[in-house]
């Protein structure tokens, strides 16, 4: 029986190659004897292997498919012998990649490649695996497109590429090795020295593969390059400590040295490196606030530069500075805050600030200083912080009716009144005002408006004068309403015309003028003229 079917599909392969109808019927019983036939299917490999057959591109066809769907190995050997190439999908790829013709490899195809580099044949593997290392253009963006998810073998090779991805894939790749220096694309990354093309981490990827110092210079690129510095256990940080050292930036190295007042990662990199600010006063406050007193004490032994850099530096790096030199216990720290001359640098003083010095001169027990420090002072931080003494007074009459004033006084009440009267401001206007043609010494207001100046209303609180008695000279002098006080008294030996507030040059005499302003806002007091 064997014989006789071998014998038959011999006589099929004969006959197929004849033309006509003769020759149609036995090609067609040959190729359908093949399908399970194995001498039919021999037959149809020998019409592959022969050229000039009029049915050699159908038995090729055929014999590749044949060997993609068995993994025989004697059709594997006649795919090759024959360059046989299968018609449908996936059989054309994997007889393309077993004869290394995967140039071929169409971009709409692409999306076989996870299939071809998982191909039960090794050589389809590894040819598939070559093509897409050196795939470019559209095909490579369709590769990347093609389930090229972390981990596969598809990105593996992919990776090994010389050519970069296409943006979207790129920047996606730059996120994940940002977030995860572990993974595979780091290496490739670096080597394709193409940054981010946007998103927010973009400057740090130009940090990553940029050397150019006029690029990383650039406002974003240099944030980005210290951020790069801090990032703890990612080979970035390193990458940007080359960076950083090449540049020898000094005002990059400034900027890093800010950024240590608050950072402890900071801190430690700067002292790592030996970093320092240019700027002698800066750097006293930078070695303070970072927690290297000795290297402080060498450059600034009296402090000096250290007062002058915290009156210059911004509150919140005061705070900072405040904290470090408690924790050092070593520095004057009164001196430091207020600076030589104390007193003039108590208006630019923070309230945080002024309640530090106090306690620190009570502390102390400086109570001199604290008294003329409390006197330069807002009535409402005086009120607050007079109760730091403990157990003193000062020493003249006046001193200590105030000082009393002071303690017996409700912080509370005050700051009360203090917000009503910021809220409410009084309100004011001129009352009246009263010329005098004698010569005005002396101007002072009378409590009981007994003693008034001649024409003054007694309605209102009047001036009293002492004044020469043959005098021709004129005063103008303004009334107050009950309840106000004087402003202004004027002595004066100068010849002048007599007018409210001011003084010129007269024909003969001495005048002068006095002038009182009016505060009072119920009815006007009258006046005689």
């Amino acid at each position: 029986m064997t014989d006789r079917r071998r014998r038959r599909a011999e006589r099929w392969t004969a006959a197929s190659a004849r033309r006509g109808p003769r020759g149609a019927w036995a090609a067609r019983r040959l190729f359908a004897a093949a399908e399970g036939d194995a001498d039919a299917r021999d037959g149809v490999v020998r019409i592959a292997g022969t050229s000039g057959h009029r049915l050699r591109e159908r038995a090729r066809e055929s014999l590749a498919g044949w060997w993609s769907d068995t993994r025989d190995p004697g059709l594997r050997a006649a795919v090759l012998a024959t360059g046989a190439v299968a018609a449908g999908l996936p059989a054309r790829l994997e007889t393309l990649a077993l004869h290394d013709r995967l140039a071929e490899w169409d971009v709409q195809d692409a999306d076989r490649a996870p299939a071809l580099l998982a191909d039960g044949d090794a050589d389809v593997r590894e040819r598939a695996a070559a093509r897409c290392r050196t795939a470019t253009g559209p095909m490579l963006a369709a590769l990347w497109n093609s389930g090229a998810g972390p981990g596969t073998p598809l990105r593996a090779v992919l990776l090994e590429n010389a050519a970069p991805p296409p943006a979207g894939v790129l920047g996606g790749l730059w996120r994940e090795w940002l977030r995860s220096p572990t993974g595979e694309a780091g290496a490739a990354l670096l080597r394709w020295g193409r940054p981010a093309p946007g998103g927010r981490h973009a400057p740090l990827t130009v940090v990553a593969v940029a050397a150019d110092p006029a690029v990383l210079l650039e406002p974003p690129h240099r944030e980005a390059l210290l951020d790069a510095l801090l990032l703890d256990g990612h080979p970035l940080a390193a990458i940007a400590a080359e960076r950083f050292a090449a540049l020898n930036d000094p005002a990059l190295t400034d900027e890093l040295c800010t950024r240590a007042l608050s950072d402890e990662r900071a801190a430690a990199f700067c002292a790592e490196r030996a970093l320092a600010p240019a700027d002698p006063a800066r750097r006293a406050l930078f070695f303070i606030a970072t927690g290297r007193p000795a290297q402080h004490a060498a450059l600034d032994p009296d402090g000096s530069l250290l007062s002058l850099g915290y009156a210059s530096a911004p509150e919140a790096e005061r705070a900072l500075v405040r904290d470090a030199m408690l924790a050092a216990g070593e520095l004057d720290l009164v001196r430091v805050i207020a600076g030589e001359d104390r007193r003039s640098r108590v208006p630019d003083m923070s309230g945080e600030e002024t309640r530090y010095l106090a306690g620190q001169l009570a502390r102390r027990r400086e109570w001199d200083d604290l008294w003329s420090l409390l006197q330069d002072l807002s009535l409402t931080a005086a009120v607050e912080l007079v109760r730091l003494f403990d157990g003193w007074t000062p020493r003249g009459d006046d001193e200590r009716r105030l000082f009393a004033l002071l303690r017996e006084a409700e912080p509370e009440s005050l700051e009360a009144g203090t917000d009503l009267l910021q809220r409410e401001p009084p309100q004011t206007e001129p009352q009246a005002s009263y010329r005098f043609h004698t010569r005005v010494n002396d101007v002072s207001f009378s409590p009981t408006a007994r003693s008034s100046p001649s024409g003054a209303s007694p309605g209102s609180r009047a001036c009293s004068t002492c004044a020469a008695p043959n005098s021709s000279n004129a005063t103008t002098v303004s009334a107050r309403p009950s309840g106000a006080s004087c402003t202004s008294a004027a002595r004066s030996s100068r010849p002048s015309t007599p007018t409210t507030g001011r003084r010129s040059a007269g024909s003969s005499g001495a005048r002068t003028a006095a002038s009182a302003s009016c505060t009072r806002r119920p009815a006007r007091p009258t006046a005689s003229r």
